[in-house]
C-alpha cells in the first residue's frame, strides 16, 4: 500500500528525471536552462532518486567536484528520504 509519502517520492523522482532531461536537452541546443535551484528543490522535496537516475542516465551535472555543494544536497536528500521510506515500511 503506498502512503501518501511514498506517492510524494514518486512523483517528485519522475518529475525529476523529466526536468533532467529537458534540461539535458536545452543545454545541447543552446536552449534556456533549468535552473539549479528547481534541480535542488526537486531533489530536497522528495526527488534524489530520480535526481540520480537523471544524472546517470542524461550525464548531467554529473561533475563532482565542480558542483560539490550540489552533491552534498543529493546525498543529504537521499539518506533522509531513504531512512524515511524505511521508516514507513516498518509502522
Amino acid at each position: 500500500m503506498l502512503t501518501p509519502y511514498l506517492t510524494t517520492l514518486l512523483v517528485m523522482s519522475l518529475a525529476s528525471v523529466i526536468v533532467y532531461a529537458v534540461d539535458k536537452l536545452n543545454s545541447m541546443r543552446d536552449g534556456e536552462r533549468v535552473p539549479e535551484i528547481v534541480l535542488i528543490a526537486l531533489t530536497t522535496l522528495g526527488g534524489s532518486v530520480g535526481t540520480i537516475l537523471g544524472m546517470i542516465f542524461f550525464n548531467h551535472k554529473s561533475n563532482m567536484s565542480h558542483k560539490w555543494h550540489f552533491f552534498f544536497t543529493i546525498l543529504f536528500s537521499f539518506i533522509i528520504q531513504l531512512t524515511l521510506f524505511i521508516m514507513c515500511l516498518v509502522r
